[in-house]
This record gives structure tokens, C-alpha cells and sequence, in this order.
């Protein structure tokens, strides 16, 4: 057994639980967000015969409009993220996601932004929710190797609606290929197609 594989073994049997933060954007990826919630109760027999909780965390499931319209939102998802670390999966389609502007994040904002100070280049950046997350949990570990994460990127074949489609040409496909590069570069994570 491999030294990070006895970290998370023991963090699990100490917490006695299993936390997995999900991060997607949420309209366009319900299914294969869905088929995931059809799994979740064979992964939550295996940890119950071994004594331990499994806790997926879909925050599509936890955000509330209170929330969104008091700009909490982003530290709800930077919260459950360090919750459930070294747990997270990253679900990529056509669509980069919602980025919140300094107005949406309001009265939350000084907190937020000395609670991770990175978060003023992502905001001006108009960098998404769904790659902050990415960010957050993943991808910023340049040499921390606790994490057990996976990303599953959506096949360019796949037919998708239109309305779950980034437009030709704009900023965000230009985003969401960035991101999709990034993350398919690195070698420290497996990524599905």
C-alpha cells in the first residue's frame, strides 16, 4: 500500500466517513449527474460493511436562492470541497458555467476574498463556479498528491441541445477548451472521455 493510500485510508477511518464533492455545471450535465445517484448505493453498501458513511455532495441538491442571492454560493462549494477532501470528481461538458461577477458575490465578498485570497483574479478573470471548484480541489495542488480525484470530460461526439452548448466564438467555449486542456494535460488525475 502506497504512503497516499494509507493517508486516505486513515482519514476515512477516522471520520468514519466518505465525503465526494461532485462539480459540474448543473442543467446540462443532469444525466450524467443522475447516473452517478444510481451508483451511489452499491458505493454506500461497500462502505457500510466496512463501518464508514459515504456522502456524495452534489451541491445541486444544497444551494439555495438565499444563498445565490446572498452570494454565498461560492463558499458553500469551496467549504464542501474542503469537507470532502481527498474525494472529488469533475464533470465536464459543453458549457463553462456561471461566473459571478464582484456584484453578485455582494456583502460576501471581503470575507471570501481573504478566506482565499486567489479569489480576486478568478472573479476578474471571469472565471466559473465550476472551475473555481476545479481549481479549488485539483488543479492549484501543484505538488500535494493527498487528493483521489477523477474528471470525466464529455465526448465531443455526443449530441447535446443546442441550449446546453457554449456559442461559437465566445468567451466562454474559448474558456471551457482552455479548461479541458488543462486539466487533460496533467497527468496527476485520471480523465475519462
Amino acid at each position: 500500500t502506497s504512503n497516499t493510500d494509507t493517508s486516505h485510508n486513515n482519514q476515512v477511518q477516522q471520520n468514519r466517513q466518505l465525503r465526494l464533492f461532485i462539480s459540474s455545471t448543473f442543467a446540462d450535465m443532469n444525466v450524467e449527474r443522475d447516473a452517478l445517484t444510481r451508483i451511489f448505493p452499491q458505493i454506500n453498501e461497500l462502505c457500510n460493511r466496512r463501518g464508514v458513511e459515504f456522502i456524495p455532495l452534489d451541491l445541486r441538491w444544497g444551494i439555495t436562492e438565499e444563498d445565490s442571492r446572498e452570494g454565498r454560493v461560492i463558499d458553500a462549494c469551496l467549504s464542501e470541497i474542503d469537507e470532502a477532501r481527498p474525494f472529488f470528481i469533475g464533470i465536464i461538458g459543453n458549457r463553462y458555467g456561471w461566473t459571478p461577477s464582484v456584484e453578485d458575490i455582494g456583502k460576501s465578498y471581503n470575507s471570501l476574498s481573504e478566506k482565499y485570497p486567489w479569489i480576486n483574479d478568478a472573479i476578474n478573470n471571469h472565471m466559473s463556479i465550476t472551475e473555481m471548484e476545479m481549481q479549488y480541489a485539483v488543479l492549484m495542488l501543484n505538488e500535494d498528491n493527498s487528493m483521489n480525484a477523477a474528471f470525466y470530460i464529455r465526448s465531443e461526439n455526443m449530441e447535446v441541445d443546442s441550449s446546453f452548448k457554449e456559442k461559437k466564438g465566445s468567451e466562454g467555449e474559448a474558456k471551457l477548451k482552455k479548461l479541458k486542456e488543462k486539466i487533460s494535460s496533467q497527468d496527476k488525475f485520471k480523465v475519462s472521455r
